[in-house]
């Protein structure tokens, strides 16, 4: 799960659209408008909960954090959790750039942070969040590249030939690329439905699938989102798949 650290004055106009695209995306959000209720422990919850259990933590940085009590209590948090190496951080700053950042914010700037704006939108830096995601949870597998398996030995020949091609295609061939990959994750939702991939991975396809019918532009990196999507459903099937197929 993902907690998002943000001031309330900012939840309608930056927080609810970050949400929007993790949602579609089926990431887990620690999110207090969903998760809190009147008189819960708000330390415990928030810090405890919200932070200290999770491994992943979303900074949105406006100039209304700086007078935000709760916000800075969890940043604290986040913060000793980071120095300890127990949570990767996603730092957001929402019309304000890192030199505007007073001292005590200034490790954020330390890490790959993104500035965004009402003309940039989010979608993007939530490009960014999942393919971290991802990887690092291909990164728990000993098969970590998509590559792999076309080298491993199984009767059900169809998803090696088809990740074969799709590395033989020119690599600026995005469209016909991502419709490769498209191609092999209906066919082990089809072929292998009785797995239970991770609800992510479907709804990571089913996302950037809906937006190239609306002809939106996919770039390299949401390739590379499709590319650990697909490894990683392979991944989580791969013990039961091949003694099946073998």
């Amino acid at each position: 799960m993902i907690f998002l650290c943000f001031s309330s004055k900012d939840r309608y106009t930056i927080v609810e659209s970050i949400m929007y695209h993790l949602k579609n995306y089926g990431l887990s959000v620690w999110y207090d408008y969903h998760k809190l209720i009147l008189g819960d422990d708000r330390d415990y919850r928030n810090l405890i909960e919200g932070i200290e259990q999770n491994n992943y933590a979303i900074v949105l940085l406006t100039e209304n954090v700086f007078d935000c009590v709760c916000a800075n209590d969890e940043l604290n948090v986040i913060h000793r959790q980071y120095i300890n190496g127990r949570i990767h951080v996603f730092p957001i700053f929402y019309k304000i750039t890192a030199l505007e950042l007073p001292l005590n914010y200034q490790w954020l700037c330390k890490l790959i942070y993104n500035e965004v704006d009402d003309k940039t939108g989010t979608l993007m830096t939530c490009n960014q969040i999942i393919l971290k995601y991802l990887l690092d949870k291909n990164a728990l597998y000993e098969t970590k590249v998509l590559t792999d398996y076309i080298k491993i030995p199984v009767q059900d020949t169809y998803i090696k030939e088809m990740i074969s091609i799709y590395f033989e295609v020119d690599y600026d061939n995005i469209n016909v690329r991502m419709a490769i990959l498209y191609s092999i994750f209906k066919y082990l939702t089809c072929k292998y439905d009785s797995f239970q991939y991770p609800h992510y991975c479907l709804r990571t396809f089913k996302r950037l699938y809906e937006l190239t019918k609306l002809k939106i532009q996919i770039d390299f990196k949401e390739l590379s989102i499709l590319e650990n999507s697909l490894l990683l459903m392979l991944n989580t099937i791969a013990n039961q798949y091949f003694e099946e197929c073998q």
